[in-house]
Order: C-alpha cells, then structure tokens, then sequence
C-alpha cells in the first residue's frame, strides 16, 4: 500500500508540473549555438524580408485572354478579408503597390531632401543638365507637356522641378522592386504580360507554426469561399519561409501519428501474442509513461519552456525504455519467481539504464537547445522507466512458486539458442566484414544542407517553381548584414558593405544589388552629402537660375514660373531621421531593416550568377569584415557541416568515456569493461560502414540516433555479459533468458522506430534507416563476438583456465611475440 501510494503521489505531481511545460515550436532552436548560426537566427527571426509570404495570383487557363482588372478585383476583396481576419493576430502587414498618395509623398520627401539621395554619377549628369543647351531642351518639352492634357501633379511638379533632378533619386527606388518583370497597376505588382499579380504578406510569427497554422487553413478556406463566388477562373498559389516551415511540422505530425499508430498495433499484437496475456502490453509500457512523465516534470523544474521538436524525437527514442519492462517480464515468463528475478536482472538492468542515460545525456554538451532538452528528457525518462520496473512492475506480477515455465517455447525462444559464436565461417565473415566496413566508413562524409532534410510538397515546390518563373530569381541571393548598436550606427557600418557591393558590381561579378543606402545613409555621412550640395552649387547657381529665366522668358514662361525650384537651390538642408522618412520607410526601408532591444541592422541583398567562382569572390570579399555578416544557405552549410564534424566527435569521445567509467566502477576489472564496449565498437563501424557502402550521408536528424544506438548497445552487451558471468560464477547456463529479451527488445524498438521508413519526411526516413542499419547489426554483433571473446578469456580447450586472461596478460604476450617477430 505504501508503494502505492507513493507511486500515485509521484505520477500526480510529476503529471501536474508536467502539465505547466510550455511547448515552443521555434524551429531554429534545433540549429546549433554558433556565432555564424546565431547570426543567421537573429536575422531570420527578426527580419520582415525573410518573413515574406508571396502570392502568386493568375487565371487558372494561361492560354485565356489576359484580365488584369479581373486579378485586382479578387487580390482587392482577398486583402480585405485578410485584414478583417488576421491582422494583427497572425498578420503582421500586407504589403502591396504603393498608391498615388504613397508615391506623392515620396516624391515630396526625396525633393525636399535631394542632396541626401545623390551622388557623385549623379552630380556629373546634373553638370549635363544645367549647360544652356540642355537647360533649353528640358524646358521645351515641359512646355510640351503643359500645354497637353496631362495631369495638375505632372504640371506641379514641372514647377517645382523644372529640370527633373528629382527623378535621379528616383532611379534609385528600382533596386528595391520586385522584379523589373513587374510593373505597377491600379495599386498592386502586376507583370507586364497581365497574367500574374503579386501580394506579399508578413506573418506576426514566423516560426510558431501552430500560429500559421490556423493563419494559412483560414487563407486556404478563404481562397475556396471566393472561387465559389465569383472568382472561378483565379488561381491562387503562395510560398515563403512560414509556409515551408508549416508544411514540415505537419508532415513530421502525420508520419508520427501515422507510424507511430502502425506501430502500437504491431506491438499490441506482437507483445500480446508471445507472453499469451491480454495485459502484457498494458504493464510493459506502464514503466515508459512513467519515465516520459517524470521526465516532462523535470524539465519544467529546470525550465519553463522546452522545444516541441526535442519532445518530438523524444517519444520516438522512448521505445529504449521498454527494455527494462521487457527484461522484467520475459525473465518472469520463465522463472515465476520475484526474489530469482531481483537476483537476476536487478543488476545488469541499473547499469545499463545509468550508462544508457549518461549516453543520452551526452546530447547536453553539443550546441543545439533542442537536443540538449531531448538529452535530459530521454535521460531523465530511461531512469524512470528503469526504477519503475524493478521497484513497481514485480508487484504487479503474479508470484508463484512453480519454476515451470508459463508457456512452451516459441520462435523467439529457438532463435535465442542458436549458437551463432561457435560458427567459425560466421565469426571469420565478421572479422573480414569489419576490416571491410571500416575502409568504407571512411566515405561517409556529413551532409549539413538540411533542404535535402526538408520536405515540400508538390504543390508548395511548383509553387516556388512558378514564381521563380515570373519574378526572374534564377539568380543566387546572398544576403549581406550589418549590425549596431542603433540604426545610425548600423547605416554607418553599412557604408563599407556599400563601398565593396559597388566594386564588385563594377566589375561584374554582383549583377544587381539592393543597398539601403543608396536611399538613407548615417547622419555623418548625410552632412558630407549636404555640404557636396552646397559645394556644387557655389559656382553653378546663379548661372542656372539665370539660364532658366531666360530660356523660360523666350517660351513664354512667367520669371516666378520656377520659383519653387529656385528656393530649394538656396535652401538649408539638414540631415533626416528615420522616422521623418516615413513614406520610404512605409514602402520600402522597413522591409530591409532590423530594431530590436539589444541590436540593429541593415539588410543588403545582392545577386550572382550561380557560378562557383563569382560566390567565392563574394565570400573572400567579406570574409575578413567583422561588421559585415554574410548570410547564405550555401556559406551556413560548410559551417554547419564544420559544427556537425565538432560535435559528432564531441559526442563519440564524451559518451564512450561516461560509458567506459561507469562499466569501469561497476564492474571492478577493465577487461570486462573493455568486452562489454567491444560489440559496440564493432557494431559502430557496421552502422557506418554500410552507411558508406550505400552512400548514406550523416545529418543532424540521424546522428541523434547514434546515440540511441549506443545506449541499446550497451544494454544488449550488459544482459549477455551477465548470462556468461553467472554462467563462469555459479554454473549457471542460462544466458537464454537474457538473449530472449534482447531479441524482445531488438523486435520491438525495429516496430517501434524501424516503422518510421513508411513516413513521407526525409528526416524521419533518415532516422528510421540509421536505426534499422544499427540495431539490426547491434544484436548480430553481440550475440556472435561477446560469448567466444569470453569464453577465450577464462578457458581454453581442456577446460577453465586457472585465472582469466587480464589485459596486461594479453599485452605482454603481444610484446613478446613482437620481440620474437623482430628478432626473427
């Protein structure tokens, strides 16, 4: 009764704090804690250009007549219900064509501010338009346009700016369009062809995909409602980073619930069917609810929030805790008796759960928050599914003292007395076979580029494929970054990254660059800006204005004709805030531009060709700026692939290490630490070498399974030893039972993971053919090396030797027969 209780006590605490955890589904939390990824991270999750989400609307027949009034219609009612719905919910803005008055009031901002939007190309061609001739050129053909019918703005702003200097600012805004494909209509981006409308929408959170996903089930409700009404023709396709995010968790949640549903049947029946009792499924999970609860518990006392993707793989890796159950209940099976069981398995099932979650907890010390969550949790989760089935599982037994067995022996009873180590072709077959595999482990390289672990449907890849079409981005981005302290700073660092853009464009290797300084530079640099103004025109002012009056003079202008023009030549300019750039930054500049608490930055997109050599240039070009960062899939990958190389050998040497102490302590003699590790080494360059002879890559998603595999490794290598020990101590051959529940466990984690290889997701496809791969050869390795490798070491052919070999044995013996070699 006082077990009992306890137990229930335990379960309804840790349920409770279990219950506060907060999920956080930030994807980015599984990259690894990098300066190069963090950066990237900072920029992803704080820049509303990353955000983006296209719409890509157009007649559903290509072949029809073009109706560009047909495509605003639609987008017009479309972002109106948008809006109602959404912002600011889960939209954060929807960004269109500026409108007339946007357009205006840009106009009238770069105007007002001229000097701070020239430079020096741009004063060489003012020199052009102020001589005489020019000067008389440009006022004939506004005297042309104002006699026409054309509208009061285009006459105002002849007024105001008679020789049209304003529109070298304006060329400036062509950088910062969608496409030069596109062009503006009726307030929206439509390509010049007519048959394509764009619409770009900002999420309020990019990465918290159970936001978007009630965002984008609402879009796509809301594009069915419309093409019922009346918009049967109109085509809708979107894409974007939150899209391609979204459509990731829900594949990874379907190919879970789908396989993990497959597999609860499978070992409903399996488990079920071998121990013939209708609950036998029921006890052996109740150990890993227990872990998985506590575990849960743990986490939150430790902290708050913990990452759902690290829960996630985390459920996967619970079938390692089934082990224990399986060890109670199939050593029960054949004893019925509690105080042999204790006697038995107590032991080896304490070991192995300490040294398979000091393996697990291995994942605490690689740089990634998600799997340093899913480290503690598996850790924490196998020893609680450990406890509970040596302190708890037992009494839910029933005790009976016949030693008879419950049931005759079945299939996997005979597989486990089959006498693989006394093969000699088999033993000889592994031998070569590993000499083998560890040539071929030496091609498995690391594949960091985690598109190829990414999924997209087909419909969200012809999606990106269409509007690549359109928008002509066949070119490779590279995005270049420069942080502050604030904005000002951030523009001022930025000069730099301007300055090298520029020299690169010059010569070629950039074709087109987005620099958000060519429209608002730092104030330092906006006060050089005013005084190369004020210096042009010393000696260029009063010709031009009398230029003008008396070219005006003979087409009949009025002498107060460009009155307006002639004050912004004697005007004091001052510098301009950001936030008096309200028009630009309304229609453009936020868009490039990052203001959080502890950092600014500025955005600059440039575009290469895809050729190897101009990328590189780019790359050496910037390599050597500390206030320059370069963000690109292609850079990130090599530095993730260096990050995955450091932390794959980190977690090697780190869990074989905790592994080799614990064994070490527990077993007192480093020789049978060192056996007890050796199926495991073995069985690691297996798992690798048929990785290589297959061409399997590691990636982050399987080299977390690395670790599973090791952890059952272990606990194979612990069950078997203890057979042969208690077989050497008391005579006692009955390492049967414990090859019985290998094999249980061998079936059941293949069931439980192995199932994962019907899923859709590359990721989980990965994990599942990296846990096959290791288990498969986990469990051949075990039962084929461990028994002849001991027997060698304590007999020999005429029995039992007088003391075991120890391993200072086996290397003075190596020593000597190198000597006699050599001598020889």
């Amino acid at each position: 009764m006082a077990l009992a209780f306890l137990v229930i006590a335990n379960l309804g605490m840790s349920g409770f704090y279990a219950s506060q955890l907060k999920l956080s589904e930030d994807i980015t939390k599984v990259l690894p804690n990098n300066e190069q990824i963090n950066k990237m991270s900072f920029v992803y999750s704080n820049s509303k250009f990353m955000d983006k989400v296209v719409f890509n609307i157009s007649l559903k027949d290509s072949t029809s007549a073009t109706n560009p009034d047909l495509l605003v219609d639609f987008t017009n009612q479309f972002t109106d219900s948008l809006a109602a719905k959404f912002i600011p919910r889960a939209i954060q803005s929807i960004d269109k064509a500026p409108d007339e008055a946007a357009i205006l009031n840009t106009y009238e901002l770069l105007y007002n501010n001229l000097p701070l939007f020239l430079n020096e190309a741009d004063y060489a061609k003012i020199d052009t338009l102020i001589s005489d001739e020019q000067i008389g050129r440009t006022l004939e053909s506004d005297f042309k346009t104002l006699i026409s019918p054309s509208g009061f703005v285009t006459k105002k702003m002849i007024r105001k700016d008679p020789l049209h200097f304003t529109r070298l600012a304006l060329e400036k805004l062509k950088s910062f369009g969608i496409s030069d494909n596109f062009e503006l209509f009726q307030n929206h981006f439509l390509s010049k062809n007519h048959r394509n409308l764009l619409l770009i929408i900002i999420p309020a959170e990019t990465n918290n995909t159970s936001v978007n996903e009630k965002l984008f089930e609402g879009i796509d409700q809301l594009i069915t409602q419309l093409a019922s009404d009346k918009f049967s023709d109109i085509h809708v396709e979107y894409f974007g980073n939150a899209v391609v995010a979204l459509g990731n968790a829900q594949r990874i949640k379907k190919d879970i619930f789908i396989t993990v549903s497959l597999a609860m049947l499978a070992l409903i029946v399996f488990i079920s069917f071998f121990f013939r009792k209708k609950r036998a499924f029921f006890l052996i999970f109740l150990p890993v609810v227990f872990g998985a609860i506590v575990a849960l518990a743990m986490l939150y006392l430790f902290q708050s929030e913990v990452s759902a993707i690290s829960l996630g793989i985390g459920s996967v890796l619970l079938g390692i805790s089934v082990d224990y159950a399986l060890h109670v209940y199939s050593h029960y099976r054949k004893h019925r008796n509690l105080t042999l069981l204790f006697k038995d398995i107590s032991t080896p099932v304490i070991l192995s759960s300490i040294t398979t979650a000091a393996a697990f907890f291995s994942l605490h010390f690689i740089n990634s928050k998600a799997l340093n969550d899913l480290g503690l949790f598996a850790a924490v989760s196998v020893l609680g599914a450990a406890l509970f089935s040596l302190l708890v599982l037992p009494h839910l037994l029933k005790s009976k003292k016949q030693t008879e067995p419950l049931h005759k022996k079945g299939w996997v009873d005979r597989l486990a007395v089959v006498p693989f180590d006394k093969n000699r072709w088999l033993k000889l077959g592994i031998v070569l076979l590993t000499i083998l595999f560890f040539f071929l482990a030496r091609q498995v390289s690391f594949d960091a580029d985690m598109m190829k672990n990414s999924y997209m449907s087909d419909e969200l890849k012809q999606a990106e494929q269409n509007l690549n079409t359109v928008t002509s981005l066949s070119k490779k981005t590279i995005y270049l970054v420069t942080p502050g302290k604030n904005t000002d700073q951030a523009l001022h660092n930025n000069e730099l990254a301007k300055r090298i853009i520029d020299s690169l464009q010059t010569v070629g290797i950039i074709r087109n660059a987005t620099v958000i300084n060519t429209l608002i530079q730092s104030k330092s640099n906006q006060e050089k800006a005013i005084k190369r103004w004020n210096d042009f025109w010393k000696t260029r002012k009063a010709g031009t204005i009398n230029t003008l009056r008396e070219k005006g003079s003979e087409l009949g202008f009025k002498t107060t004709a460009f009155d307006e023009f002639y004050n912004l030549l004697n005007k004091e300019f001052t510098t301009l805030e950001l936030a008096q750039a309200s028009p630009l930054n309304t229609m453009l500049l936020n868009n490039y531009l990052i203001d959080t608490d502890s950092l600014d930055a500025v955005i600059n997109v440039v575009k290469v060709d895809s050729k190897t050599a101009d990328i590189e240039q780019v790359y050496s070009a910037f390599e050597k700026q500390d206030k320059i960062w370069v963000i690109d899939k292609r850079l990130l990958t090599s530095e993730f692939m260096k990050i995955l190389n450091n932390n794959f050998n980190k977690l090697i040497f780190i869990s074989l290490s905790l592994v080799f102490i614990i064994l070490l302590l527990a077993y007192g003699r480093i020789e049978l630490t060192i056996l007890t590790m050796l199926p495991v080494i073995i069985s690691w360059i297996w798992t690798v070498g048929i990785m290589g002879l297959f061409g399997i890559s590691f990636d982050i998603f399987n080299v977390i399974i690395l670790t599973f595999i090791f952890g059952l490794g272990i606990d194979y290598s612990i069950f078997i030893m203890r057979g042969l020990l208690q077989n050497y101590k008391y005579g006692k051959s009955d390492s049967s039972s414990y090859k019985v529940s290998v094999i249980l466990s061998g079936i059941t984690t293949l069931l439980g993971i192995g199932v994962l290889i019907f899923a859709k997701h590359p990721a989980l496809r990965s994990i599942a053919t990296m846990s096959i791969i290791g288990i498969l050869s986990v469990i051949f390795i075990t039962f084929s090396i461990l028994p002849p490798v001991f027997k060698w070491l304590v007999s020999y052919q005429k029995g039992l030797r007088n003391r075991p070999v120890t391993l200072l044995d086996f290397l003075f013996s190596i020593l000597a027969m190198s000597v006699f070699m050599l001598g020889a």
